[in-house]
Order: structure tokens, then C-alpha cells, then sequence
């Protein structure tokens, strides 16, 4: 029997996130020990309130939640993106206020104590994942990998000419998180290749249509605003990216993407450039392996294959 992939996801739970989580959940071969939600998308409040929503909706609440960051690390007052996520997060669906268990950040220190191989999945910003590099980088040091769903190396960024939102939103955190790993610990999984994971209408009806669980009808409620946003940035588009999710199924399935290691930069003190991420792409790139910021960066991805794998474990044919 294959042993399962231990994760601990960091989110800032919007409607991409809940994607990948929802994928997460159902896969026979990911074991989720915690889900720490922080700000980004939504405020942390409605973050972690979306999280205990979507394990109650897939009947995964012994799942320990954990608190996050707040704010960024330079205490900024964090801006939030109702228009793509709508107002909760979950695009129309409203969560309920209701009483549930969140642990203290320090319960994620355990977690890594007691579990080895753990694999970090940060789908929001990177300020939690920050604050444990500074305040106990022993304890990182015991992770397998870091996959983080940011930055944009040669395609423009979505929050300005040049920065991903994740990065854009705490730049500090991610040059903390970047600087400060293992070489070859992390690998990013940039918009290069998140805005060409497009799950289109059709193949989300057919995810409705033959999924053996109400699974499929939750993702149509959370996709079809989502849908009309970027439906009125391109009426072209026969669906939307789900950034989230990439990163998730290259955890449990990196055949399908191609990617290489170079050092990568943040910037942090631009105000023109804040958050853009930069890395020597010339055939004879400049590279130092052994240092702390030699990342894997996925470059390529097979579209196809990634939602048909998407739907596969969705549908519940595994």
C-alpha cells in the first residue's frame, strides 16, 4: 500500500483555495494533519471560518485548524478582493457563525515535531510561513518540502505590471521564506502556470453531473461567480484559472509539470516593483546551488492532463 503524503496547508481560504482543498480532502493519498488559515483573499476571521466550512461539508472536521497571520509583517492594513471571491470568500455561498475548535500558531510547531516527512503547501501569503522561519528555523528545518503557489517570472504579474498577489501583499515574508530555506526545499508554482490551469464550464457540468457525492454541486455554487469575474476581464475565456488547485495537484502528481532550479529574488523595497520575483532565465544562467535561495520554479504544465486529473478525484472513480 502506497504510504499517504503528509501536508499541512497554509490558506487564505477564497474560492481557488477551496479547490485545492476540496482536492486535498478527497485524495486517497495526501493525509491533510492541519489546515492554518491566515489573511489574504478574505480577513483571517473568514478565512478560518471557510476552512471549518469545507471540512464540515466534506466530513473532515476532526482536521486540526489553525490560526494565522493577521496582517503583514510590516502591520500594513491588508487589502481584500470581494470582487473575485466575493464577500465571505466562498463566492455567494454565506458561512454560518458558529462555534468551533482553532488552535494557537505554537500547535503547528507540534505537528512538525511529531510527524517527519511533512510537505508545506502556502496557497496565501507567506507571513505565517515567515514568522516561523524567524521564530524557530530548527523546527523548518525538519520539513520534506515547500510548495508555495506564488510569484510570476516572465508573464506580468495580477496585482500590478509585475508582482503576484501573494508575494505583492507581504514581500517581506516571502524574501524571509525564500532566504531562509533549505536549498532546493522549495518549489514555486508561479502564474506562468496557474493562469493556464482553466477549468472551463464543460468539464465542471460533467463534474456535477457524474460525481458520486454532493462534492460537484459545491463547486458549481463556489465556480460560477468566480466564472463571471474573469468572464469580465476576457469574455473570451471559457472558464477560470484555479491557482490553488495547481499547486495542490503538484504535490500529489509532479509528472505533470516541467521546471527548473534557479535562484529567485524578491523584491521588498521598491515601491514601483514590491513583490517581483526575479531569477537568471539566460542559457548560461549565474547559479549558486547551495544557497539558500536555489528554488525549483514549474514552468510548464499539461493543462489537459492536470483537470482531467482534477476531475478524476472528484467524480470518486480512484
Amino acid at each position: 500500500m502506497k504510504m499517504k503524503k503528509k501536508v499541512v496547508i497554509f490558506t487564505d481560504t477564497g474560492v481557488d483555495d477551496a479547490f485545492a482543498l476540496i482536492y486535498a480532502l478527497k485524495h486517497p493519498n495526501l493525509n491533510v494533519l492541519a489546515i492554518l488559515a491566515g489573511y489574504g483573499n478574505v480577513s483571517k476571521e473568514k478565512a478560518t471560518r471557510n476552512v471549518y466550512y469545507l471540512l464540515k461539508e466534506t466530513n473532515n472536521t476532526d482536521i486540526p485548524i489553525i490560526s494565522g497571520a493577521s496582517k503583514s509583517l510590516a502591520g500594513d492594513s491588508p487589502t481584500f478582493y470581494e470582487e473575485i471571491h466575493g464577500y465571505s470568500g466562498l463566492g455567494e455561498i454565506e458561512t454560518e457563525i458558529e462555534k468551533f475548535s482553532v488552535l494557537n500558531f505554537d500547535q503547528f510547531y507540534t505537528i512538525l515535531d511529531e510527524n517527519k516527512d511533512v510537505t508545506l503547501v502556502n496557497l496565501g501569503r507567506l507571513t505565517s510561513l515567515a514568522m516561523t522561519y524567524i521564530t524557530a528555523p530548527d523546527i523548518m528545518n525538519k520539513i520534506s518540502d515547500l510548495v508555495i503557489m506564488g510569484g510570476a517570472f516572465l508573464v506580468p504579474g495580477n496585482v500590478t505590471p509585475y508582482a503576484e498577489a501573494n508575494f505583492y501583499a507581504d514581500p517581506t515574508a516571502a524574501s524571509v521564506v525564500i532566504n531562509n530555506s533549505s536549498p532546493e526545499n522549495v518549489t514555486l508554482v508561479p502564474l506562468n502556470i496557474t493562469e493556464k490551469a482553466i477549468l472551463t464550464t464543460d468539464v465542471l457540468d460533467t463534474i456535477v453531473q457524474q460525481s458520486v457525492t454532493k462534492l460537484g454541486s459545491l463547486l458549481e455554487e463556489l465556480f460560477r461567480p468566480y466564472f463571471k469575474f474573469y468572464q469580465k476581464k476576457n469574455t473570451n475565456l471559457k472558464g477560470a484559472p484555479l491557482h490553488d488547485l495547481t499547486a495542490m495537484i503538484y504535490v500529489s502528481n509532479p509528472s505533470l509539470f516541467k521546471s527548473l532550479f534557479r535562484n529567485v529574488t524578491v523584491v521588498d523595497d521598491s515601491y514601483f516593483a514590491s513583490g517581483l520575483t526575479i531569477a537568471d532565465f539566460r542559457s548560461n544562467p549565474t547559479l549558486q546551488k547551495n544557497s539558500n535561495n536555489y528554488c525549483r520554479i514549474l514552468l510548464q504544465v499539461d493543462e489537459k492532463r492536470l483537470m482531467e486529473e482534477f476531475k478524476r478525484i472528484i467524480i470518486g472513480s480512484v
